[in-house]
């Protein structure tokens, strides 16, 4: 009796242990099947996103502009230990059309900066187009190649330089022209799209990003570091 009283426990025991893993199995699967109904639906946003953009930008991507002369603006690279943001006073060619006043500060950006500074980009970066939005979001649109460079460092902190970077040059107001709005946002694009391969991988730059003082060292430590 005792032996069949054995048996029944062990199998009881077993029942039970049985039924925790498939009770753990089926709570697997349930968020596996979770993760990726919600990944399927983050991609569809993106590709909305992307189709959206791309109707915006059916006019000319810039208007005819007029040059109005030299005009001091900024560019932020990264300071000499990367791990902030440096502006550089530069002077640019302006003109009256913000976009094109744009163009020309980020090609300023991608062809690098002094010895005492770092890149931020790779100066073979292409923009593939850039436009200006009513609500004032700027939209750029920039080549693979800042994939390959960004993969040498595979950092949080310069994939964030680097979208601040950008997106703090460009949204200065020494840029705007009188005839265009204030750039608000950047929408950065990677050859046309919100997202490309698995880059950005610590950043969401599916949304645009406003400009954050935050990464700009300041002043006094620049003049110590200089």
């Amino acid at each position: 009796m005792s032996r069949v009283r054995g048996q029944s426990a062990v199998s009881k025991f077993f029942v039970s242990i049985w039924a925790c893993v498939t009770l753990i199995l089926l709570f697997c699967v349930v968020l596996l099947v979770r993760e990726l109904m919600a990944r399927e639906l983050e991609t569809a946003e993106l590709a909305q996103r992307s189709e959206e953009l791309a109707a915006a930008s059916g006019g000319p991507v810039s208007r005819e502009s007029t040059d109005l002369g030299t005009r001091d603006v900024q560019v932020y690279f990264a300071n000499a230990d990367a791990t902030a943001l440096a502006p550089l006073d530069i002077k640019i060619q302006f003109t009256d059309s913000t976009v094109e006043n744009c163009r020309a500060v980020l090609q300023q950006l991608i062809a690098g900066p002094p010895e005492n500074l770092n890149p931020v980009l790779p100066d073979n970066t292409q923009i593939r187009g850039m436009y200006l939005l009513a609500d004032g979001e700027l939209v750029v649109d920039l080549s693979r190649e800042i994939i390959a460079f960004h993969r040498q460092f595979k950092s949080a902190s310069m994939e964030a330089l680097m979208a601040y970077s950008i997106v703090n040059t460009l949204s200065q107001p020494a840029l705007q022209s009188r005839a265009d709005p204030e750039v608000r946002t950047v929408q950065i694009l990677l050859e046309g799209s919100l997202a490309v391969d698995t880059f950005p991988a610590h950043m969401d730059w599916s949304a645009p990003l406003v400009p954050d003082a935050r990464w700009v060292q300041a002043p006094l430590e620049r003049a110590a570091n200089g």
